[in-house]
């Protein structure tokens, strides 16, 4: 037991090794067609040894390296307990590899026996590569790398620097899953030309847009990539720039393999070279990330872990929860699930709605966990926030920050199972919230929540792709509804907390320009609000009830704006609040019964 106490650093690194191994050798087996070399589970051909067949030793021999990887896996948590202990934090992160485990191995079973269904191999990929990020941040809080930390831990450039490959990070993850989805799809050959799709018969369809979404998604990954090399050599620490210009590197030779992909028209040798060198990077960014991310600097009263007393797991959990922001994201969903049921005439596929809101759920609820700590500065200010757990100091940032990327990537293969454009919209839709406008727009402008709001106006429109697979005029109509609803909404909210806004330098439209201000456009917006609720009418795609429903919601709409344009004040405004939210859930609720009954 000592021995295997002693070895916990080794055994670290040797699972993250043979998780990698696992991992390429899959890859190789999916680029071969030796998927199904062995069509049974666990043996191969009934066989504990495979026949003289190449694709049946193929899929063998990855299943062996993933016998490897439990052995490893087993052996770590095992000496984790001894070293650590069960309360021991870094213990419990190590707890988390078996249950990825676990579930990759049903995952890998059920693609066999299901002979490799798309959906359950796209997870499967997905949650491979969480698997190896796991172990690699196991690898380096055990064994790694922290004789240059100190190098990293001050200044704007190394919170920057750490910034850029958190995206990098995230950003090579969606990479590689979008790469499995194409090769899942059969769409790696839908585009002939590079770096653009070049001529297509027909012009472009599904599969091209698979293929071109996925070299966007790469584009992105090379300018983070550049972003992150430009930022490490004003850091001027050797260690850093060299495993940067490495990474670099890594990345410029994928690149290169992928167009030899398209040009060869997919030799087998560059596919298994692409996808080996596609998760041999990923580890690399996770590893750097990790490292560096061990030595941050704690900013000043900022609540940490180690400050704030241990919490039981009930509290934890709660914590999390509420992290996400739920009250939110209920009439997120109600608004997406009444864009599906409004598409499908109300009735829709289990299939279809359980990935899609789940999916809705994580990517609203990474998307309001990562507002919280963008916002922890003024939200420990303000009274209406000061309780949210990271202020309070239930939850670190950097548990906040961690949690939210980590369910935000969650949600896209649950999307991918439904339509890539569904991923497309709410990857658009959280990209904007988060750093369009939690991260620029809300502290620069009064009209912060009219170009804003446009992120909370997706859900509608992702439900209606999700059951038609078109970005038509409904959805889009469904999306104004929304758009046009956040600013009397949200306006009416901030003439409430007007002085908390003003303590924390948000100009929201009443700090700025005053509450008769505030409450005029409040009322222009209003009128527009429920002009934009007739037209789906006019144009023949509802019917009477929804019109009739539209117009005495928004009759009761007006009068409250009307009445706060009268008598602007604080008392006003939080009924013409209170009203907008139900008014919303109240409108689709006959949106959907309409399309149900009289469609």
């Amino acid at each position: 037991m000592t021995n295997l106490k002693r070895i916990y650093p080794a055994l670290a690194w040797a699972a993250l090794i043979s998780a990698l191994l696992t991992v390429t050798v899959g890859g190789v087996v999916r680029v071969t067609g030796s998927g199904l070399g062995c069509p049974d589970w666990p043996l191969c051909h009934g066989r504990i040894i495979p026949p003289a067949d190449l694709g049946a030793w193929l899929e063998y021999s990855h299943r062996m390296t993933a016998t490897l990887t439990v052995i490893f896996t087993g052996l770590l948590v095992t000496s984790g307990f001894l070293r650590h202990g069960w309360q021991d934090k870094r213990f419990r992160l190590v707890l988390a590899a078996p249950i990825l485990l676990l579930a990759q191995v049903i995952l890998g079973a059920l693609t066999v026996l299901l002979e490799i269904s798309p959906e359950v191999a796209l997870v499967h990929t997905a949650v491979a590569m969480t698997f190896v990020a796991l172990l690699a941040v196991v690898a380096v809080t055990t064994a790694g790398p922290r004789r240059w930390h100190d190098a990293l831990i001050s200044g704007d450039d190394a919170r920057k620097y750490r910034w850029v490959l958190g995206l990098l990070g995230a950003a090579t993850f969606l990479l590689i899953i979008s790469g499995a989805y194409v090769t899942r799809t059969g769409a790696s050959l839908a585009c002939l030309g590079y770096p653009l799709c070049g001529d297509v018969p027909g012009g472009m369809g599904e599969l091209q847009w698979n293929n071109m979404a996925h070299r966007g998604v790469a584009l992105l990954v090379g300018i983070l990539m550049l972003g992150a090399l430009g930022t490490a050599l004003t850091l001027r620490h050797r260690t850093v720039t060299l495993l940067t210009i490495l990474l670099t590197s890594l990345l410029g030779l994928q690149v290169a393999l992928g167009a030899t992909n398209v040009i060869m028209e997919l030799p087998a040798w560059a596919r298994g070279a692409h996808l080996a060198l596609a998760g041999m990077f990923f580890a690399g960014v996770i590893l750097l990330l990790s490292a560096l991310w061990q030595g941050r600097p704690v900013p000043r009263g900022a609540a940490t872990v180690e400050q704030s007393s241990k919490h039981s797991l009930k509290s934890t959990l709660a914590a999390f929860f509420w992290l996400t922001k739920p009250n939110i994201i209920v009439l997120l969903l109600i608004s997406t699930l009444a864009g599906m049921l409004a598409a499908a005439g109300g009735g829709v596929s289990w299939t279809t709605a359980l990935p899609v809101l789940a999916g809705g759920f994580m990517c609203a609820g990474g998307a309001g966990a990562m507002n919280s700590y963008l916002d922890r500065g003024r939200d420990v200010v303000m009274r209406r926030t000061s309780w949210r757990p990271i202020p309070s100091g239930r939850v670190s940032p950097r548990a906040a920050f961690i949690f939210s990327a980590a369910i935000s990537l969650l949600s896209l293969p649950l999307f991918l199972t439904v339509d890539p454009l569904v991923a497309l919209l709410s990857a658009v839709a959280w990209a904007y919230y988060v750093f369009f406008y939690s991260g620029y727009l809300k502290v620069r402008t009064t009209q912060n929540i009219v170009i804003g709001g446009a992120a909370g106006a997706f859900p509608p429109l992702i439900g209606w792709v999700a059951v038609t697979g078109a970005l038509d005029a409904p959805g889009i109509l469904l999306f104004l509804i929304v758009f046009f609803w956040t600013p009397p909404h949200a306006w009416a909210l901030a003439i409430v907390m007007k002085e908390e806004y003003r303590q924390v330098n948000v100009p929201m439209l009443p700090v700025v320009r005053g509450d008769a201000e505030a409450s005029r456009q409040s009322l222009i917006y209003s009128f527009v609000l429920v002009a934009t609720t007739v037209v789906p009418f006019a144009l023949g795609y509802f019917n009477v009830l929804y019109l009739a429903g539209a117009l005495a919601l928004g009759g009761a709409f007006l009068w409250l704006a009307f009445k706060l344009y009268r008598t602007p004040g604080r008392l006003m405004a939080m009924k013409l609040y209170r009203y907008s939210t139900i008014y919303l859930a109240l409108l689709f609720l006959v949106l959907v019964l309409d399309r149900a009954f009289l469609n």
